[in-house]
């Protein structure tokens, strides 16, 4: 009987509990119940009984050490002032340049103790931050909220300031806690001196742990093709870490002496994510086991982990980094060993291993293969909720690929080593890893093309696919008796189904209209017949982006064409994924406003149209786009003029039912059009600049009469959307209301 497994297990589970699905005022009650619970368990002489009682220990340890840590450890930051003051901080990691500004992660002294932070600023600083450094600002700092900013507390992250404009001063000594933040940056300035331009990101990533440097392009392909975790730190990259330090050093207690410092240094170095640290720590331990006369065992090892890191921080249990590592870790001691002898034992591999090469050939088949599923069967309804993707070709992008990164991540080390020795000599060997990268890439941007490489599980149809191939995977992997021929022509049938459905349903007579989850931003397809049309592309989603979301939900569902992209304005969060939609999907027109001071804007979606093949339309007025059975009528109500955040607006009409989309239509730009006289009537409103308290006046509402008002907005965003003004003005209008932030992406549907 395990016994850290299941107290491990009650542990993670209290944490869990009040982290994710409770509120504080929970703890308690949970805790007395969990008390009786235990003893009970203990009159209970059984070994049923005895296994209830660890785990019953475990969330009674989890429900008090949860209500405890924020009363023993946060305490200071009640205290927080809440107006602006002056804050003395000092930089963790090197800071970067975001679309607002300027970011770095920091200590913030508060009370006494440093809290690890954010501090955005938006003038340009005189020299790019570095770790160790001191910053000097007045800003405005706000605790994040466990609730609302789950996923940033649950990254370390206790407070956020903001700041106008920042004094430096560069640390002329770095402590020894700032020497593996400095070892990163050094290996990404080597990088970026080592490799060409197309593949440093994928080398940065691979070494550092530091993904800004990935194109959006090679983002999205490696994310499609299901070999994303291949560029996030995680306990493949320190398997490696340890097999070339055990090339190296034969003997157990020296490798000992060796592993574990540079273990802890490559866990701080990349930023010491859950996952990096779960790496770690089992790898740690199946090294000292041997030294202590101990078998290693995964599970009491993976459990260890797990309560180290809730210990240290109950709430990085609702990280997905961790939440993914942990389950796949999982997956693979429970799956893989069986998975694989199975594989061996079948006629085809068989038959392969009566020759040396075919030998080698089955054994790395048969390791990528059941490595890829065993870890897929825990972790795919977790991708699914966190990125909304599952990737089908995962299985065999990982079997082609990760080789590839293998040798990358033992050369990159290598050749930034011998770069630090001998620069040309590290440019030649930099130059071999090049071609290699070359591969990596071009192979995920390969297997990423095909219509179904990936599924968007936020339709219907295809959530249905990835729930049936899930319960599929696991009964396979668990059942031996069941026969694989039998699974696999009822995962193929379902999957024709699906794709059937997903198809027809775009081609009901009438129109099709999705607003996307594009998170705090706006992406809306309208289809009708063989017509099909996207306003906006842009938005806060970054997995995968925006663009390529609309164009993987475009094909997915048979649409290989799209007839125009209409941008309404030039907001990055209206057209940030305009680009990579044009990459990705066959335009035939674009059209944007002829708008003044958007020159910048204008000339970046140029060059991506004009290298897609996409004609260009400038709107300077009022035009119309007909089709069979229908229009797209597009308006820009105050002509040239660029006032507050007018635009484009597009009346989207088949058959009797209308659609008015008005961008960031402001007040402003709202009485201009009433004035003109020409804004019409519609049974569906998109809201203005996402139900913003300055747009979707009454005046709008009385005038376009709608039905059914939708607003595409980010949950938990910062700048209050939709605003509480808008939403009574709307329901006064006798609309419904319709939240991306609510429903996801939300599909509406009109027969004629």
């Amino acid at each position: 009987m395990r016994r850290l497994v299941l107290f491990c297990g009650g542990f993670a589970g209290a944490c869990l509990f009040l982290c994710l699905a409770m509120p504080g005022a929970w703890a308690l009650p949970s805790a007395a119940a969990a008390g009786c619970a235990a003893v009970l368990c203990v009159f209970v002489r059984r070994r049923a009984a005895r296994a209830a009682l660890l785990c019953v220990l475990g969330l009674l340890a989890g429900l008090l050490w949860t209500t405890a840590y924020d009363a023993l450890f946060l305490r200071p930051l009640d205290s927080l002032p809440e107006a602006r003051a002056a804050y003395t901080v000092r930089v963790l990691e090197q800071a970067e340049r975001t679309d607002y500004g300027w970011r770095a992660a920091v200590l913030v002294p508060v009370g006494g103790r440093e809290f690890e932070g954010v501090l955005y600023w938006t003038d340009a600083p005189a020299s790019i931050p570095q770790p160790g450094d001191t910053i000097e600002c007045d800003a405005a700092a706000h605790r994040t909220d466990a609730r609302d900013e789950l996923y940033v507390r649950a990254r370390g992250t206790m407070l956020t300031l903001r700041a106008g404009s920042i004094t430096l001063t560069p640390c002329t000594r770095p402590s020894v806690r700032f020497f593996a933040a400095r070892l990163s940056a050094r290996l990404q300035a080597l990088c970026a001196e080592l490799f060409p331009e197309d593949v440093r990101g994928l080398l940065t990533a691979l070494l550092t742990g530091v993904r800004t440097g990935l194109s959006e392009a090679d983002t999205v392909s490696l994310q499609q093709a299901g070999v994303y975790h291949a560029v996030a730190i995680s306990g493949m990259h320190v398997s490696i870490l340890v097999w070339m330090i055990s090339g190296v050093i034969r003997n157990r207690r020296l490798k000992l002496l060796v592993c574990v410092p540079v273990l802890i240094l490559f866990t701080l170095m990349t930023g010491a994510s859950p996952s990096t640290v779960r790496a770690a720590l089992m790898q740690a331990l199946l090294i000292y086991a041997p030294l202590m006369k101990r078998e290693y065992d995964a599970p009491t090892a993976l459990a260890a982990a797990l309560l180290m890191l809730l210990v240290q921080d109950p709430w990085c249990i609702a990280s997905a980094g961790l939440q993914l590592s942990f389950c796949a870790v999982a997956g693979l001691v429970l799956f893989y060993a069986r998975t694989r002898r199975a594989m061996l034992a079948s006629k085809v591999f068989q038959r392969m291993a009566k020759s040396p090469i075919g030998r080698t050939l089955a054994n790395a088949v048969t390791s990528g293969v059941s490595g890829t599923l065993s870890a897929t069967a825990l972790t795919l309804p977790l991708a699914a909720y966190y990125f909304g993707v599952c990737s089908l070709v995962a299985p065999l992008s990982n079997l082609l690929i990760l080789w590839a990164v293998t040798i990358l991540f033992a050369g990159g080390f290598a050749v930034c080593l011998l770069g630090l020795l001998w620069l040309p000599a590290a440019k030649i060997c930099g130059g071999v890893l090049t071609w290699l990268a070359r591969y990596v890439l071009g192979a995920a941007r390969v297997l990423s093309r095909p219509m179904y490489a990936a599924v968007l599980t936020d339709d219907a149809y295809w959530l249905t696919f990835s729930e049936f191939l899930w319960l599929s995977l696991l009964g396979l992997l668990c059942i031996p008796a069941l026969r694989r021929w039998y699974a696999a022509a009822a995962i193929c049938g379902t999957f024709a189904l699906c794709a059937a459905l997903s198809c027809l349903s775009v081609r009901v007579p009438g129109f099709t209209l999705s607003a996307l989850d594009a998170g705090q931003g706006q992406c809306v397809t309208f289809r009708s017949g063989d017509f099909c049309a996207v306003i906006d592309c842009g938005g806060s989603r970054w997995s995968p982006s925006i663009g390529a979301y609309a164009a993987r939900s475009l094909l997915q569902s048979g649409t290989r064409r799209v007839d125009a992209l209409v941008l309404t304005h030039y907001d990055r969060d209206h057209v940030n994924g305009a680009a990579e939609f044009l990459r990705e999907t066959q335009v035939d027109t674009l059209y944007i406003p002829d708008l003044p001071d958007e020159e910048e804007a204008q000339a970046a979606l140029f060059a991506a149209a004009e290298a897609s093949g996409t004609q260009i339309q400038m709107v300077r007025g009022d035009e119309t786009l007909e089709f069979p059975g229908g229009s797209l009528r597009l308006y820009l109500p105050c002509g040239a003029q660029s006032r507050g955040n007018n635009g484009v607006c597009i009346l989207a009409s088949a058959g009797e039912f209308d659609a008015l989309i008005v961008g960031d239509l402001d007040h402003h730009g709202e009485q201009d059009w009433l004035r003109e006289g020409t804004m019409p009537r519609a049974e569906l409103l998109v809201a203005g600049h996402h139900g913003a308290e300055n747009s979707t006046g009454w005046a709008l509402l009385t005038r376009v009469q709608p039905e059914t008002v939708l607003i595409s907005v980010g949950a938990g965003n910062s700048y209050g959307h939709p605003s509480d003004g808008a939403l009574r003005r709307i329901a006064a209008a006798g609309a419904n209301i319709l939240r991306t932030d609510h429903c996801g992406t939300i599909t509406l549907r009109s027969a004629k």
